[in-house]
């Protein structure tokens, strides 16, 4: 069954082992190049920011959170609230807790569920006073 964009690529089933950035925990099946290989097909295809965003988190369970913030920071994506927790995320992960921290905080502005400011606010809750 083909996704809006009409290739069955974007469809999840392309990428078993993915979870939204929105959750916390979310992950790439780790040491598996799969979904980093089919992102990388997928944003040639389409250019898409999103799909470049889904790539980087790819990107980082691979080669470490580091390689997927160049990624993100070369996206403008200031408005999508799905950038600000995946970059949140792997701030945190990079060590990075006081950016990690601005991150969440922007993704909490643009949250739209009480589910997901929840979730947000715990991942600050976790980070290093600062």
């Amino acid at each position: 069954m083909a996704g809006p964009g009409g290739d069955g690529v974007q469809d999840g089933g392309a990428v078993r082992g993915t979870r939204s950035p929105a959750v916390p925990g979310w992950r790439v099946s780790a040491g598996c190049p799969r979904p980093r290989r089919t992102y990388d097909t997928l944003s040639i295809q389409t250019g898409s920011p999103v799909v470049e965003l889904n790539r980087a988190i790819a990107v980082a369970e691979l080669d470490g959170p580091g390689a997927g913030l160049a990624i993100l920071d070369g996206l403008e994506l200031g408005q999508y609230r799905y950038f600000h927790s995946a970059r949140a995320e792997l701030l945190r992960r990079a060590g990075r807790d006081d950016e990690a921290r601005h991150a969440y905080r922007r993704a909490l502005e643009l949250a739209q569920t009480d589910a997901e400011r929840r979730s947000l606010n715990d991942r600050l809750s976790q980070l290093s006073p600062g």
